[in-house]
């Protein structure tokens, strides 16, 4: 299971990405993941999305969804509460980076909705607005509040979601394999050894990077058949309260 996927074109960067949701979950399956999580970039480039990709993936079996919340707008929090029902919203995707906010100061909001509604969080991080420590505090004041702290590795030398880790207190705090940083030699296997396996969730980031080549990054690790089984699937399935089939 990808819990980190997007539909859409990263706004910077033009050439990535793609439009297409048959395309997304095409290379998923071709990689061998069974259900991608997916969100809308154009939600983090301020465009109405949720909704699109709701209709899209709503017969799809291969496919949920993260709701895109701008925690700054009322009718962001408002559409999310409506659409955090539906069987297909795990919870809500967060990119302070992207809305251009500090975590911090919309933490509690953000904390507190997802504790309300009962709904995961997957935040980007490893930015000046949402490093993995700042993150870490807040996780810590909520402990049943279900939060992802996506890109492991990504900021200070690699060291930053290590670094925040080691002082997680929540059970319920995890992070993702979604960075480019992941194949950096060794660098997974000793986050795995110094947090264990449970701490993180298979993420890819796709279309933005190959599915393929993370899927690999993992299954080739230097990790039990175990490890490799609950980062990959076992993980999720609990962290997003999904029933094993």
């Amino acid at each position: 299971m990808d819990v980190h996927a997007h539909v859409g074109m990263h706004n910077k960067f033009p050439w990535l990405g793609t439009e297409s949701l048959a395309e997304v979950l095409n290379r998923a399956a071709r990689a061998g993941v069974d259900v991608s999580v997916i969100s809308h970039l154009d939600g983090l480039y301020r465009k109405p999305a949720n909704l699109k990709l709701l209709k899209a993936i709503e017969n799809r079996a291969d496919a949920l969804m993260w709701c895109v919340v701008d925690p700054r707008s009322e009718a962001s929090l408002a559409e999310f509460r409506e659409l955090i029902s539906h069987p297909k919203v795990v919870g809500m995707k967060i990119g302070p980076t992207y809305h251009k906010y500090e975590f911090a100061r919309y933490a509690k909001v953000l904390m507190e909705l997802a504790a309300e509604t009962d709904a995961a969080i997957l935040t980007h991080s490893g930015e000046p607005n949402d490093l993995p420590a700042d993150i870490v505090k807040w996780a810590n004041r909520y402990p049943t509040v279900r939060i992802n702290i996506a890109h492991f590795g990504n900021c200070d030398s690699y060291q930053g979601h290590l670094k925040a880790m080691r002082h997680c207190t929540s059970p319920n705090c995890l992070v993702d394999t979604s960075s480019s940083v992941s194949v950096v030699s060794a660098h997974l296997e000793r986050g795995v050894r110094e947090l264990g396996a449970g701490r993180f969730l298979f993420g890819s980031d796709s279309p933005l990077y190959s599915v393929a080549s993370q899927c690999v990054r993992i299954l080739e690790a230097d990790l039990t058949i175990r490890e490799k089984r609950a980062i990959l699937g076992g993980n999720a399935l609990r962290f997003l309260r999904l029933p094993r089939k």
